[in-house]
């Protein structure tokens, strides 16, 4: 499936443009073309997949850079034109806690108050304010959810979604191409890690992994390491680690009482 042109993402502004609804006569949001590709089974190809996700992280550069972090980053705020440069909606401050311009059921097909949860980073699900990686999580989780076909955290309403996002990381990427190459993969992975730390400074260095995947060259991003993975696992199975110690506990502690009373 072809994707406009994301060398020169332009981006909406209520003040200069006028209001998201009147921008997007004409036009399709990419949540509701996500919706449509479930619906044909037609998907973004993995290079249209990045370089879509590459031209908005561009674009949300030009605002980090003008000293501007994007609220609330989701699929209902890009909007795609046919033949034209996709459009990345201004969303203010007033937006923080809504989706702008929401088709009103998103990808996975739930109440669009889903949508920004969805798509939220865990440090901005347990209240820390918006931030630059923060912003890379979102893109991140929008290429996820190119890639993979389904959205991030699909089940549960907005608050269960927050819920998880403060205390789990995203399950690993299981696409249905299984050509993906695996430095898409490790992209993915380092955009939406769970710790903010760990993911790419800004979202210019996740557009230039992007492409070079596109360009079929290396990239910085390197499969997760034995701490990273150990990390993710403890996070994701909380409870079988919690009753892993305490089952070690006691055993140590029957294994010290039995050599002092022998």
């Amino acid at each position: 499936m072809p994707v406009p042109n994301s060398q020169a993402l332009e981006v909406a502004s209520h003040e200069s443009q006028g209001s998201p609804a009147q921008e997007a006569v004409g036009a399709e949001i990419l949540d509701a073309r996500l919706q449509r590709n479930r619906d044909t089974d037609e998907h973004f190809s993995a290079q249209a997949s990045a370089a879509l996700i590459a031209g908005l992280a561009r674009a949300v550069q030009a605002r980090h850079d003008m000293g501007v972090v994007q609220v609330a980053l989701h699929p209902s705020v890009v909007v795609l034109h046919e033949g034209h440069a996709p459009v990345l909606l201004d969303a203010g401050p007033e937006h923080a806690q809504q989706p702008v311009l929401s088709s009103g059921r998103d990808a996975a097909g739930g109440d669009s108050a889903c949508v920004t949860a969805r798509y939220t980073a865990p440090e901005q699900a347990r209240g820390a304010a918006p931030s630059v990686r923060g912003d890379v999580y979102s893109l991140g989780a929008m290429l996820y959810e190119l890639l993979g076909h389904r959205p991030p955290r699909s089940r549960g309403n907005a608050a269960e979604v927050l819920r998880a996002a403060r205390t789990h990381p995203l399950p690993p990427l299981r696409s249905t191409s299984r050509a993906l190459p695996k430095s898409l993969r490790h992209v993915v992975e380092r955009a939406t890690s769970f710790r903010a730390a760990r993911r790419y400074a800004s979202p210019a260095e996740l557009a230039e992994d992007l492409e070079a995947c596109v360009a079929g060259t290396a990239v910085s991003a390197r499969p997760a390491g034995l701490v990273e993975r150990l990390d993710n696992s403890c996070l994701r199975h909380r409870r079988a680690w919690i009753l892993l110690g305490a089952v070690l506990l006691v055993g140590a502690a029957v294994w010290v009482l039995s050599r002092l009373t022998s």
